[in-house]
């Protein structure tokens, strides 16, 4: 199952994004969606139950084949805009260290 959980009768989704960084190269994959190709960083959603370390260790295998072991959080966002006018207050954005 897709997401981590629900907001009202929508589904919230939450999306964890890895950023490699070796030899001043940032590890992009490319995506098609519709027939349109784009340039991602590797990453994808949460599963049921599933930590947003265990998401990106295994979003980041599925997609390039490596195994990785997480560092420091560097950004949470929040997104509604699904949501239309039911968004919660306290919209948070952390930038780590």
């Amino acid at each position: 199952m897709e997401g981590a959980g629900r907001f009202g009768a929508k589904r919230l989704r939450v999306r964890a994004t890895g950023i490699l960084v070796e030899e001043g190269r940032v590890l992009l994959v490319r995506q098609t969606l519709r027939e349109r190709s784009h340039w991602n960083l590797p990453g994808g959603s949460l599963e049921v139950g599933e930590t947003l370390a265990a998401c990106l260790v295994r979003e980041m295998r599925e997609e390039t084949g490596l195994v990785v072991v997480p560092a420091d959080l560097l950004y949470v966002c929040d997104r509604f805009k699904e949501l239309g006018d039911q968004v919660p207050e306290g919209r948070i954005t952390v930038v780590g260290n």
